[in-house]
């Protein structure tokens, strides 16, 4: 289980950054979001990565994920 995430503002508009501490023996981590208060409560698979960091692109300006 991951316990420290980070997300900051990517380069371009519609992105966030997000980085966490590595956990020790992990082959790969799953990246999912959602929209908050949303109609749809469901998880969104986005990836799977073998780093501590993702760039999500892609998103809409002043809504919460």
């Amino acid at each position: 289980m991951v316990k420290s995430l980070f997300a900051t503002l990517g380069d371009e508009t519609g992105e966030i950054e997000l980085q966490w501490d590595s956990v020790y023996n992990a082959k790969c981590y799953i990246v999912q979001m959602r929209i908050a208060k949303s109609k749809n409560p469901l998880w969104k698979h986005i990836d799977i990565v073998n780093d501590s960091k993702y760039t999500i692109s892609g998103l809409t300006p002043f809504q919460s994920y």
